[in-house]
């Protein structure tokens, strides 16, 4: 928390929740930033991809990455959200949503017939 002088409600923490040991590991880290005064809104998962939206709506932070050009076919949103001004929300179905991104869900079904 208090690496390069971050400020709390200035800098953005662009932590990436897989990274962190998963979802439970992510948001002990939220709370011990909250804890020293940070805010939710100061997070936005890294990663660009379906979990980090899911979480950042799951733990009411401030926003999350997007990378729909890189990582194919996992970065970016369902196949179907828009992104308009900036926002978007997640789908509606269970889980983190691979069922709603077409070339991903093309890749696990070759993937399970090998």
């Amino acid at each position: 928390m208090r690496y390069g002088d971050l400020r709390a409600g200035h800098d953005v923490l662009t932590f990436d929740p897989a990274h962190c040991y998963g979802l439970a590991e992510y948001a002990r880290i939220i709370e011990l930033f909250l804890d020293a005064g940070w805010s939710r809104r100061d997070f936005q998962p890294h990663g660009g991809h379906l979990f980090g939206l899911h979480v950042a709506a799951g733990l009411g932070l401030g926003g999350c990455e997007c990378n729909p050009h890189n990582f194919q076919p996992f970065g970016g949103f369902s196949d179907d959200r828009k992104i308009a001004d900036g926002m978007t929300t997640p789908p509606n179905e269970p889980g983190i949503g691979f069922e709603t991104r077409g070339q991903l869900m093309d890749l696990f079904c070759r993937l399970i017939e090998m």
